[in-house]
């Protein structure tokens, strides 16, 4: 049964696509839609969220629709806050269509009123926590991870009938699930999402333009010292420092710019409250460190998805980079410690498993070797 639903979708979806795009942009009446609003994750783990939906998508027989973004994270396309971004202003969409059928946004946001689709629309609100078996609000017993395509069609034709207080007719033709989650790890989770060309386009320009520079990547939520004034300040300090050291030797005639990526700016993360510990570690980076003019290019972008993601392309190309990150993961990424490494202090600092910090290494690898660079990245 998995098999079949799987293989009838995706010829649906190569039967209704016009053009090159393997997305879906028009499809013939009667189609059946799964739309993920108010996503759990952020920017990078907003892809297997998505990847996580299409499993239960397929098993269904409906269209995943783009979903809408603000500020790194997965919201409804009918909220007033929204900005008119979706998920393809981030990644490419073009693999995961591919791999499921999947209609892009604004044509489905056409379709949907051109059809009056909210007179066939159910929402599901999800209650599970992260990495739990999926379980919606009003269900006693929640899906088995591994559940099969015909028992997730049972759970979730149950859960609509809790929801809606009736057996419906027919299927509705939107499905709304709210607070979706990753609950099933799968093959969809390896559908690799690139950061669009737009946006490397953009920043090869921005260095490019540029004299040589350091880039500083510093992710202080979660970490021991967040909160701490004394612990920021004292971190503040000791990575300028380490930074400085770096600059020097690395390129003719020395680097002396320095490009900051990191939450304790404004406009960078919207699940911190930027306190005395963020204005301190503010001050004592700004007052060591010379600031170079690519900062402005981050600052005027009033997106933090979008912002994250031009922030982490410009740092893979710096002169150096200085990081911090699990020892195991920073010596298999060959990023370089301190001559002795003993001393290292940085995982006081950062938080150590950043999915942030791990994507800028490995974006940065990839660049270097089809480069031929032997580009520096440094812990402290």
């Amino acid at each position: 049964l998995e098999y079949a639903v799987n293989t009838m979708a995706a010829r649906a979806a190569q039967s209704a696509v016009g053009g090159p795009d393997p997305c879906l942009t028009r499809v013939r009446p009667p189609a059946y839609f799964l739309l993920l609003v108010a996503g759990y994750e952020q920017t990078h783990k907003a892809r297997g969220v998505l990847a996580d939906a299409a499993w239960y998508a397929q098993a269904l027989g409906r269209i995943v629709v783009e979903p809408a973004v603000k500020d790194s994270r997965i919201i409804a396309p009918w909220l007033h806050r929204w900005r008119g971004l979706s998920l393809s202003h981030y990644w490419t969409l073009e693999p995961f269509c591919v791999a499921s059928p999947t209609i892009r946004l604004r044509p489905f946001l056409r379709y949907a009123s051109a059809m009056a689709l909210n007179r066939s629309r159910v929402d599901l609100h999800v209650i599970s926590k992260l990495h739990k078996p999926l379980q919606f609000r009003g269900m006693r017993t929640a899906l088995r991870t591994y559940a099969t395509a015909s028992e997730a069609v049972d759970y979730v034709n149950h859960a609509i009938r809790v929801a809606t207080g009736t057996a419906m007719p027919r299927p509705p033709s939107l499905l709304v699930l709210h607070s979706f989650k990753r609950h099933r790890p799968g093959d969809f989770a390896r559908i690799k999402l690139d950061t669009p060309a737009r946006i490397n386009r953009r920043a090869d320009a921005l260095v490019q333009g540029s004299p040589p520079f350091a880039c500083v990547q510093w992710r202080t939520e979660d970490s021991p010292i967040h909160g701490s004034v004394a612990g920021s300040s004292r971190c503040a300090a000791s990575l300028a420092a380490a930074t400085l050291s770096r600059m020097a030797p690395s390129a003719p005639g020395g680097i002396r710019q320095v490009s900051i990526v990191s939450d304790i700016f404004a406009g960078t993360s919207d699940t911190l409250s930027h306190g005395a510990a963020h204005a301190e570690a503010r001050r004592v980076l700004l007052a060591k460190l010379p600031l170079s003019r690519i900062q402005h290019a981050f600052t005027i972008i009033n997106d933090t998805g979008m912002r994250g993601i031009l922030e982490l392309q410009v740092c893979a190309r710096a002169a150096v980079v200085m990081t911090c990150g699990m020892r195991g993961l920073m010596r298999k990424l060959g990023v370089e410690g301190p001559p002795n490494e003993t001393s290292s202090t940085c995982l006081e600092c950062v938080k150590s498993n950043s999915g942030f910090t791990r994507h800028l290494i490995e974006t940065r690898s990839r660049l270097q070797e089809g480069a031929g660079q032997g580009l520096k990245a440094y812990y402290w």
